[in-house]
């Protein structure tokens, strides 16, 4: 390797064993157990994911891996992060969430895992996810299905090397994601996460729910004005703050639901995950004194 250079999909590609190339990706023996049936998955993108033992990352660590993890590895030049490159021109934008929903269905088995893995994989055709250089596309959409803007939730190969796990468009307001106007229509009650992922887990389980699309801090009361009913704040563990700022700014309407979070769980897809979604489902009813039909 040439100093300085990053390692790429090529540099791997030579030492995997057993592999086999398809046209957006590879399979080979997983090195990171004993493998037997070719289990991982590489992508010209610049990440890996085993479907046997879990593991998932970049070039860097799979090549080490590859060589017996004792090869030097120069230093790598890292250049300034330039996000999901979601477009900013709203007709461009829409494109773009076309085109990365068709990736996603396409390559649904490879590209997918990671929404697999937070339990949301049957909300990739329903809510239009889509997937794009290493993001999970999500589009927002007001209650007449008109197009607002897009999401994009980084990979966790793309999280690791860039410290970011969202990304929104240049100059796109802060906005409030609904991933099913349908289910918030027919309920007497709104739960307000802080999360894509925690919504979609939310939507899972047939919960109305919504989310800023800016991050917690861009929640306030005056986006809810459309919801005049009685609306469930669930903060992740230790944001509890955050909850009671805005219950508190939305006056009759507001409740703050404070869960007892289990070990290994920190926000309500944490708790999909790990079993816990009709625990989740119950303490909500319990909230609103009624049944979710």
């Amino acid at each position: 390797m040439a100093r300085g250079k990053r390692i790429g999909y090529d540099d791997v590609l030579p030492l995997l064993t057993a592999k086999r190339e398809y046209g957006g990706y590879t399979t080979a023996l997983c090195p990171f157990h004993d493998d037997h049936i070719p289990s991982l998955s590489v992508h010209p993108e610049g990440w890996y994911h085993c479907f046997t033992c879990g593991k998932a990352g970049g070039m860097d660590e799979l090549y080490r891996k590859l060589l017996g993890w004792n090869a030097p590895i120069a230093p790598v030049e890292r250049t300034a992060w330039t996000g999901a490159g979601l477009p900013s021109d709203p007709y461009e934008l829409e494109q773009y969430i076309n085109e990365a929903h068709s990736l996603l269905m396409q390559y649904d088995g490879t590209l997918g895992w990671y929404l697999k893995q937070r339990g949301v994989h049957n909300r990739i055709q329903p809510q239009y996810l889509g997937y794009m250089n290493g993001w999970y596309t999500i589009p927002v959409y007001d209650d007449k299905k008109s197009f607002l803007g897009a999401v994009a939730r980084a990979c966790p190969h793309v999280q690791e090397s860039s410290g970011k796990r969202f990304d929104i468009p240049q100059g796109q307001k802060a906005l409030v994601y609904v991933p099913d106007w349908s289910l918030v229509h027919v309920s007497d009650y709104l739960v307000v996460v802080y999360g894509i992922i925690d919504a979609l887990a939310l939507c899972e389980l047939r919960i109305p729910v919504c989310t800023p699309t800016a991050g917690k801090l861009s929640m306030h009361a005056g986006m809810l004005d459309w919801c005049r009913k009685r609306i469930i704040v669930v903060p992740d563990k230790g944001e509890e703050d955050t909850a009671l700022t805005l219950i508190r700014r939305l006056g009759w309407r507001g409740i703050a639901l404070k869960l007892a979070y289990p070990d290994g769980a920190k926000d309500p897809a944490d708790l999909l995950v790990s079993g816990y979604g009709e625990w989740l489902r119950t303490q909500i009813v319990q909230t609103t004194k009624g049944d979710i039909k």
